[in-house]
């Protein structure tokens, strides 16, 4: 919180000093006149430094707008998303009880079976890791002894 309080005092700082070295320039008066396709625009003569503000607002106005853009689409994504998940949970349900008679026929393997099978190997890469190997320790000792 600090550190961002800084820099926009070190921001305004900046912005004054140029202000006030280019104080001229700033107050110097400017007619500004947008030629568009189908239509002319023309402003009276204004300060430069109000056009500047004036330029500033009105990028202001449009990020803003970006940002509440794309904020309705995520809102409307996660209104979607939320309406799925909840009709899958529904169907979750009946399924679930549509089960509660019949017992099941086989025992799911989860990602546990494989870990308590081989404890050394990594699943993504294939290899096996430094704290164990597939064979069991009681086998590498078998070997070791003559067998």
């Amino acid at each position: 919180m600090k550190t961002k309080i800084i820099l926009w005092v070190m921001a305004l700082a900046a912005m004054g000093l140029i202000m006030t070295q280019n104080w001229e320039f700033y107050m110097s008066k400017q007619a500004l006149n947008l030629d568009l396709y189908y239509t002319q625009i023309h402003l009276p003569e204004l300060p430069v430094a109000v056009l500047f503000f004036l330029v500033f607002i009105f990028g202001l106005m449009i990020s803003s707008l970006s940002f509440y853009i794309d904020r309705f689409v995520i809102k409307r994504k996660m209104k979607k998303l939320n309406s799925a998940l909840e009709s899958c949970s529904k169907r979750s349900a009946q399924l679930e009880a549509a089960m509660v008679g019949t017992k099941p026929t086989e025992k799911q393997r989860s990602y546990f079976f494989w870990r308590r099978k081989f404890p050394g190997l990594n699943r993504q890469s294939g290899e096996m890791s430094e704290r164990g190997s597939i064979d069991p320790p009681r086998y590498q000792q078998a070997e070791g002894q003559g067998g």
